[in-house]
């Protein structure tokens, strides 16, 4: 018993809250995400082995950050094991403490629970696609996006995916996923994330001054030549209003149609054999020196459709996160007016 009061001392909360802050300026420091060589090299070889050893080229998720997170919550626990009894809400200071202490325990459990089991991808849908909600018969169908521009600018407004949730293959909710304005569902919360031009078009491709290919083709489809040679094409990115700078690099300009351009990969019998951008005007096509020239491709109509970038994320931690706020809000409103209570 007398080492559980130890274990669950303010002094020892204190002392690792000090430890912790220090750690993390530390973590502030010292830089993050670099290969081993370059600790070694920038930090000497006594002070980078050091870092290397506390794994504080990635600190906040390494062992040492951990366990100093693992004390002060093993702290925690047993200073509000120690701190409760029946007597507790007759003392409005003690029920104060008690709480902030069980909310900080809270917030610890939220965060070990949604590093540990939090899932979250960034998910591209073309229209029609859908995303397999489990477990459940649950679907959810991306079926248009909309955008609105700046008046007199090519910059976003306002864009948005309409999407229809299906539970066991019949509509039950069709709704609106906007910035900042989530769509949630049993847990998983989808959020607007970005979003991607893509390319609907006609085209004529030519091999040696001879038609091989005529007809319409989207992006996320894949063409497969004719003949024996086993050629397929992909549009692996697609640019609606492309420029190019001093460097000769191609870049997007808006995202709106104009000097539009796509890049074409070539692959035979699934191996990538060469790239080729794609303007919509001819004569830039001429002048540019590329990997394909055996093909020359023609563009003879192109609109644009949206693919969006959806966020799933399904986070079983942020409910004792949330919990352990409201706790730590209600134990610092009871000691702050403890005496008028």
């Amino acid at each position: 018993m007398k080492f559980l009061k130890q274990l669950g001392s303010l002094k020892i909360t204190f002392i690792l809250l000090l430890i912790l802050a220090a750690v993390s300026i530390l973590g502030t420091v010292i830089v993050q995400g670099e290969n081993a060589q370059f600790y070694l090299k920038n930090y000497g070889e006594f002070f980078g082995k050091g870092i290397l050893f506390i794994q504080g080229n990635d600190l906040y998720n390494g062992w040492a950050y951990q366990s100093m997170l693992f004390i002060l919550g093993t702290n925690l626990f047993v200073c509000t094991i120690n701190s409760f009894s029946r007597a507790l809400f007759k003392n409005k200071k003690k029920l104060a403490l008690f709480l902030i202490h069980f909310s900080i325990l809270l917030i610890f459990t939220g965060a070990i629970v949604s590093k540990l089991l939090k899932y979250s991808e960034y998910i591209t849908l073309l229209p029609g696609q859908t995303i397999e909600l489990k477990p459940g018969n649950a679907k959810l169908t991306f079926d248009k996006f909309d955008i609105e521009y700046y008046p007199d600018t090519k910059q976003p407004k306002v864009y948005r995916s309409n999407i229809t949730l299906l539970e066991n293959d019949n509509i039950a909710r069709e709704h609106k996923i906007i910035v900042n304005h989530p769509f949630k569902y049993k847990g998983y919360g989808f959020y607007q994330s970005s979003f991607k031009a893509c390319a609907d078009l006609e085209m004529s491709i030519s091999h040696m001054g001879h038609e091989v290919w005529q007809g319409n083709w989207k992006q996320g489809e894949p063409l497969f030549l004719p003949g024996k040679g086993g050629f397929s094409l992909e549009i692996t990115h697609f640019l609606p209003d492309a420029e190019i700078d001093q460097n000769g690099r191609i870049t997007m300009r808006s995202a709106e149609l104009g000097n539009a351009a796509l890049l074409i990969t070539m692959y035979q019998h699934d191996h990538s054999v060469g790239t080729k951008w794609v303007f919509l005007n001819p004569q830039i096509n001429d002048i540019l020196s590329q990997e394909i020239e055996v093909f020359d491709f023609k563009i003879k109509r192109l609109d644009i459709f949206y693919a969006t970038i959806i966020q799933v994320i399904k986070d079983p931690g942020i409910v004792f996160v949330w919990t352990g706020f409201l706790m730590l809000f209600s134990g610092m409103i009871v000691f702050l007016f403890q005496k008028k209570i």
